[in-house]
């Protein structure tokens, strides 16, 4: 698989990262997925608008964001994968320098990792359902900055995997947050209610795709979070993001929500979504 790396298009075995990379040393870093259907990338600036604020937020200079786009495209021709589903992982540090707490010296330049990787999506999980757990956020205060410090989301994921589920929510001062890797839903009397924006979640692309769909069904939104106390009290829940898409949760914590079945609100925004992708 060619990969694209600070300028060049190689082989991916042949990509090396140096022990002194920032990205290595400290996780300081920023990295997006972007999906691409067939050869057509899925809401590409939006993704890159989100990716130059990242980028802006821990004060990386790498002003040829928006230059993302052709490389995407080189890859997908030298790749061959225009009848492909794929993601693309994009992935930028702060460069090669000393390991001091400080920032390196200007003349040091960020480095830029972007990798395409077929898609093998989850249709059982994602026709019937997936099970959750709850675990506590103890994430750092800026959600909203898409770094490559994961270690929380990684230890919460294994739980969950361990407690034989497919994702882990985030529970901060009682209410949900997040997903590990995806934005939560969840729907009470035809309303859809989900977290606010702001620093205690990452501005999910899919949670805007989604949002949007609910404005054009005629869906309200209400947004506030979700009280972990009361969340069995919901009619549905789903979780959003690039890979799952819209994704029913049927179980959390071993309770079912509801009658433990995909809803169907739930079911229309997974059509409605599957549109816009053909459209």
């Amino acid at each position: 698989m060619k990969v694209y790396f600070n300028g060049n298009y190689i082989e991916k075995e042949n990509v090396s990262i140096s022990p002194d990379d920032r990205g290595f040393l400290y996780a300081d870093g920023v990295y997006e997925v972007i999906r691409s259907y067939h050869g057509r990338i899925f809401m590409l600036k939006e993704h890159l608008d989100r990716l130059k604020y990242s980028l802006g937020e821990l004060r990386i200079n790498y002003p040829e964001v928006y230059e993302i786009r052709q490389i995407l495209e080189n890859l997908i021709f030298q790749n061959q994968l225009e009848t492909q589903d794929i993601t693309f992982y994009i992935q930028i540090t702060r460069g090669v320098y000393q390991r001091k707490l400080k920032f390196p010296p200007a003349h040091v330049t960020p480095t830029v990792y972007i990798c395409p990787n077929p898609v093998d999506p989850d249709l059982v999980a994602y026709q019937k359902g997936v099970k959750a757990i709850t675990v506590e956020d103890i994430r750092w205060g800026r959600c909203d900055i898409k770094t490559i410090g994961l270690l929380p989301n990684a230890l919460a994921q294994q739980q969950a995997a361990e407690a034989g589920c497919q994702i882990a929510l985030f529970i901060k001062n009682g209410l949900i947050t997040e997903g590990t890797h995806v934005g939560v839903f969840g729907i009470k009397d035809g309303k859809l209610i989900t977290h606010p924006g702001g620093k205690a979640i990452l501005p999910s692309i899919t949670r805007g795709v989604v949002t949007g769909l609910c404005k054009k069904l005629n869906i309200e939104i209400i947004e506030k979070p979700v009280e972990h106390a009361k969340v069995y009290d919901l009619d549905e829940l789903f979780i959003v993001g690039t890979t799952p898409e819209v994704t029913p949760v049927l179980e959390l914590d071993g309770k079912k929500i509801h009658d433990g079945a995909p809803g169907n609100l739930t079911l229309k925004l997974q059509k409605a979504f599957k549109d816009l992708i053909k459209s």
